[in-house]
């Protein structure tokens, strides 16, 4: 099992305190970029696999949504960690996906009206493994300018939770 640096727990600390502040305090995570919104996620991802070792690791990184219109249909997507050398979550719906505060279903049924989601563990370049969730719910706290903020639970052969900020892309 890897051990967490000083800085990946400093790193934690922050985003937890923001967070805490956020809450408390009633500060708007929108101010605290000096270019815009500040996008952030943490997770664990936990098990093992026939694919590969997975342990238990705390990932954290940036990240962000996408709602579009297109002349097919609409598309949503969220993106937790794209660049992360060490995991990401990819959410994707048909339409534009969750709307407002609120709990939604995650699965792997194609036609359901759930959210799917694809869970990613090594880097861009060096993808260990892809686990499709077969269940889970992601639960959005704020939902509006610009930003996403909630948390999620995923199951496949591996579990996943954590916590996010996401701003539009």
């Amino acid at each position: 099992m890897r051990r967490p640096t000083v800085a990946a727990l400093l790193l934690i600390g922050l985003l937890v305190a923001g967070r805490v502040a956020t809450r408390v305090w009633g500060a708007n995570p929108e101010v605290a970029g000096a270019h815009g919104p500040v996008s952030s996620f943490i997770m664990t991802v936990e098990g093992d696999s026939s694919l590969a070792p997975v342990g238990a690791t705390t990932v954290v990184g940036e990240a962000a949504f996408r709602r579009r219109s297109t002349r097919s249909g609409a598309e949503f997507s969220l993106e937790l960690g794209t660049i992360s050398r060490d995991a990401a979550v990819l959410f994707a719906a048909a339409g534009l996906g969750p709307q407002g505060t609120g709990q939604y279903r995650v699965d792997d049924q194609a036609g359901s009206g759930a959210m799917h989601a694809l869970i990613v563990t090594g880097s861009p370049g060096r993808t260990r493994a892809v686990y499709r969730a077969h269940s889970g719910t992601v639960t959005l706290r704020r939902d509006g300018n610009g930003t996403l903020e909630g948390s999620f639970e995923l199951q496949s052969e591996i579990k996943v939770s954590g916590s996010f900020l996401a701003v539009e892309r």
